[in-house]
């Protein structure tokens, strides 16, 4: 996917409106492209600054986008790394199955 496919999926990323998987991918390029991390914070600037002045509320809005930003990397990553320990967990149960119906098979 090139930037263009990335930055169509940041107003539903900052919407909360993403998939998973898109989600996944677009935070990954974002950590390596500094061009669409620039154009992501200025939607969020944008997005979230508009949203804060109707309500009168003070902000840094530079801090909380990296807040932001590595909050939901961190998630993802870690949403990730359950994924593979319980895929790992899965197979490994049912090769176990497999090698007791084997036993029982030979015996």
């Amino acid at each position: 996917m090139d930037c263009i496919n990335y930055r169509m999926n940041m107003l539903p990323y900052l919407k909360h409106e993403l998939s998973i998987k898109k989600t996944q991918k677009l935070l990954s390029h974002v950590e390596e492209c500094a061009e669409c991390k620039e154009e992501l914070k200025v939607q969020f600037l944008v997005m979230e600054g508009m949203k804060r002045l109707e309500y009168g509320k003070t902000f840094n809005l530079e801090e909380d986008f990296e807040k932001s930003l590595k909050t939901s990397i961190r998630e993802y990553k870690m949403r990730g790394i359950w994924q593979k320990l319980l895929l790992c967990v899965l197979y490994g149960g049912c090769a176990l199955v497999v090698l007791f119906l084997l036993k029982g098979i030979f015996l």
